[in-house]
């Protein structure tokens, strides 16, 4: 196993999420995942493919947030309002996920878009809203 410095691993309690360059307080998990989609090339002749072939890249998010009262995901204008209109013209935001002791960015999503968003109540817990995201690029703390 690698060796590594005590206190260098990265925690939720280290962590700051923004949404267009705002901290989002509320938000209690985020998953970020990027996908190679690769085809397979098949030939007659052939049962198995000859190659995998990379065609495109995908990345989407999921993130959690607790439910404040009097602030929706739509005040924040992270959802459109309710008409054709807004749904079909919102705009595509940047997320981050910045270490806030280092100053490090671990995640910079790029060009975001909610796909879908859902309300959690339950009897004895708190209410929270938990969304979907797809974005066109994800860029690790290495710029890449």
């Amino acid at each position: 196993m690698a060796s590594y410095q005590r206190g260098a691993i990265y925690t939720g309690a280290r962590c700051i999420f923004s949404l267009k360059g705002q901290k989002v307080g509320f938000a209690s998990q985020v998953n970020v995942e990027e996908q190679i989609q690769h085809e397979p090339v098949t030939v007659l002749d052939n049962v198995f493919a000859e190659e995998y072939a990379p065609v495109g890249v995908t990345v989407s998010f999921t993130a959690t947030f607790f439910r404040l009262v009097g602030a929706s995901l739509r005040k924040f204008g992270f959802w459109p309002s309710a008409d054709h209109v807004s749904v079909v013209t919102m705009g595509e935001l940047d997320a981050t996920l910045r270490d806030h002791v280092t100053q490090q960015t671990l995640a910079n999503i790029q060009r975001c878009r909610c796909q879908s968003r859902s309300l959690e109540v339950n009897a004895r817990g708190i209410a929270g809203t938990n969304t979907q995201w797809v974005a066109i690029k994800l860029l690790d703390e290495t710029g890449t």
